[in-house]
């Protein structure tokens, strides 16, 4: 987690939680929250695997802000989802945001998130089978977005996310962040500009800020956006802090 390191060397934020979330979705929590922090605790989430899902890890994320507020008395917070994460963490906010059960959401941080798909390379690393493998259902150069910022193929977890847009909690402040690697695929490599972008479209007039940021070449790979890119990692600090 170098940008949550980050976040403490810089005098930000300060070691919370860990959180593990087991394969059947049972929740385990170790470390601290101080009743009156001095700076922003941080809670880390780790799944077992990358291919749980996104319904999974929205449930366990909703499982997870309810224990937040009810043994720990946490009444608000921002949050960072990368890849899959940044998907079940708008998931979740939809479905739930509004609860009085949960902590109030401030500001969230979705990087690369694939909200109209994941592009299929055909790769070793990508489910072939089961409901998760229909994720990966676009192809570079295939979707672009239309005038109205939606995309001109729509995916399935897009139309989702879309039907359900007026449940997130309007007082959210949003940035996206994409990537764009140098090779013409208009994509960071595993999710395309389009389906990062087509979240604008969804809930850009929803919420009380909606910003979007663009990082090219070789550290704006997928993997690379969060863990080796400090210009992502300044960026977000900025949006979270100042």
């Amino acid at each position: 987690m170098p940008l949550a390191k980050k976040a403490i060397r810089k005098g930000v934020a300060q070691k919370g939680l860990i959180v593990f979330v087991g394969p059947s979705g049972q929740i385990q929590m170790y470390g601290h929250l101080p009743a009156h922090p001095r700076k922003s605790p941080e809670i880390l989430i780790k799944f077992p695997n990358a291919y749980i899902g996104e319904f999974k890890e929205a449930a366990a994320l909703h499982k997870i802000l309810i224990l937040l507020k009810r043994n720990y008395h946490v009444t608000q917070y921002n949050a960072i989802g990368h890849s899959m994460g940044a998907y079940a963490l708008t998931l979740q906010s939809e479905r739930d945001g509004n609860s009085r059960l949960l902590p109030r959401l401030n500001k969230l941080v979705l990087i690369a998130g694939p909200f109209d798909g994941i592009l299929n390379r055909h790769k070793w690393d990508q489910p072939t089978s089961g409901a998760l493998s229909r994720l990966w259902d676009d192809h570079p150069g295939q979707n672009r977005l239309l005038a109205n910022g939606q995309p001109k193929i729509k995916h399935p977890e897009y139309r989702l996310l879309m039907k359900n847009r007026r449940n997130f909690p309007q007082q959210a402040k949003i940035l996206n962040i994409f990537g764009r690697v140098n090779n013409g695929s208009d994509s960071d490599g595993t999710v395309s500009v389009p389906s990062a972008l087509s979240l604008g479209s969804i809930l850009k007039n929803q919420v009380a800020s909606y910003q979007v940021r663009g990082f090219s070449g070789r550290l704006a790979k997928h993997p690379y956006l969060e863990t080796k890119n400090t210009r992502v990692q300044e960026a977000i600090m900025k949006f979270l802090w100042e």
